[in-house]
């Protein structure tokens, strides 16, 4: 059985005692909290302005998991010049530095993950391909991968921008070819794209370590249930094909401050989530019945 978690993009503002208070208190299993990197002040319960053992302590008192650490790294950047840009390091691992150090921010909080995006085919300088892309992408992956060993701790991979489908995340993994590299499946991204959701679950099958949810009315967030995103059938189809990772919920109101406040959308999201997972698991058994 999946576990589920809230991103703290929907809390900015609020301390971390107050995440995780109000995460068992709505009967969320854990939280992906979102950071900007040591220092930052974007958010006040980044996770990178306490000390590690300070945030442990704050989790562990309140039966919370702090499932993983979300960040905005990418692996996209050209090479400029295409072939002189290789003497600079800064340019020929663009995001590992990065990716290192959110690796181990989240092995000293105790989170599991580390989630990272691949993301767009740069237009400019001169427009790239696919293939250069994503060779860029994996071999930058591979390098934050292999700083993961040992650490306890696994790099996560999400779709979106021009890697937005299933495929696209698993032609990644296999290019990477880290057992510590696992997939975050976006609902939002994947069904903009059109792509086939319950094929893209089989697909990344025992790679896909989260999948994120989120409801949309047109281009506008909307509270889980409200708006045109299969979100009910998406949670059945992880349930009916035994997803054991987290299915974590964001609530955008960090990028849009004309949301409703996270204090009247988070709670009753982990009881509609855990209902229509029920309703999977009901749907796998009564054909044979």
């Amino acid at each position: 059985m999946f576990k589920i978690a809230f991103s703290t993009v929907a809390c900015p503002d609020w301390s971390l005692r107050d995440v995780a208070r109000k995460a068992a208190g709505w009967e969320f299993d854990g939280v992906e909290l979102r950071s900007f990197g040591e220092g930052s002040t974007r958010f006040v319960c980044d996770p990178g302005l306490t000390d590690a053992a300070k945030v442990r302590r704050i989790f562990s008192g309140s039966g919370v998991e702090i499932a993983g650490v979300a960040t905005g790294v990418k692996f996209d950047d050209a090479i400029f010049p295409p072939v002189m840009g290789n003497i600079f390091l800064s340019q020929r691992e663009a995001g590992v530095p990065e990716g290192r150090h959110f690796v181990d921010l989240a092995r000293g909080i105790g989170a599991r993950y580390v989630r990272t995006f691949g993301f767009d085919i740069p237009q400019f300088p001169p427009p790239q391909t696919r293939d250069g892309t994503l060779n860029r992408i994996a071999a930058r992956l591979a390098k934050v991968c292999d700083h993961a060993r040992y650490r306890d701790c696994y790099v996560m991979i999400e779709n979106g921008g021009s890697f937005a489908t299933a495929e696209d995340l698993a032609e990644i993994i296999a290019k990477v070819n880290s057992p510590l590299l696992m997939a975050c499946y976006d609902l939002f991204a994947a069904h903009t794209v059109g792509d086939d959701i319950e094929a893209g679950i089989e697909m990344l099958g025992p790679r896909l370590a989260m999948a994120r949810l989120r409801d949309r009315k047109g281009d506008t967030p909307v509270p889980l249930g409200e708006g045109e995103l299969p979100c009910r059938e998406f949670v059945k189809t992880l349930a009916a094909q035994n997803f054991g990772g987290w299915v974590t919920y964001e609530w955008e109101k960090a990028w849009l401050d004309e949301l409703a406040d996270a204090d009247s959308v988070l709670p009753g999201v982990a009881k509609t989530v855990y209902g229509w997972a029920n309703e999977g698991r009901k749907s796998l058994a009564s054909p044979a019945a």
